[in-house]
């Protein structure tokens, strides 16, 4: 009695149909395994670029926090300024009302 298991097949026909399919299967293996590992590497190459990304964006909000920071220095040290130079500027308006009025009484005596 004749088994039909693998090991007691008779080269024939069908045997080469098994190994065209078999060698059809490996290569079909060999091209998954390549586009897998492809894969790999572009979902590494993402993750790097993505903490890069994260990084800089962190800079870039320090960097932001800081330039407002220096704005708003900046702002209130004019805004100081700006006070200050009114104020110098009523006392000389004033100044200068208090010596038109005693120039006005000495031109009437002349």
């Amino acid at each position: 009695m004749e088994s039909s298991s693998p090991t007691n097949m008779q080269p024939g026909p069908r045997s080469a149909e098994w190994g065209g399919l078999s060698r059809h299967l490996l290569s079909r293996v060999d091209e998954l395994q390549e586009v897998l590992s492809k894969e790999r590497q572009n979902y590494i190459t993402l993750q790097q670029l993505t903490y890069r990304l994260q990084e800089a964006n962190i800079q870039a909000k320090d960097e932001i926090r800081c330039l407002r920071s220096e704005k708003q220095a900046l702002e209130d040290q004019m805004n100081r300024q700006t006070v200050a130079y009114e104020k110098s500027l009523l006392a000389k308006t004033e100044e200068a009302e208090e010596m038109r009025r005693q120039v006005s009484p000495a031109q009437s005596i002349l």
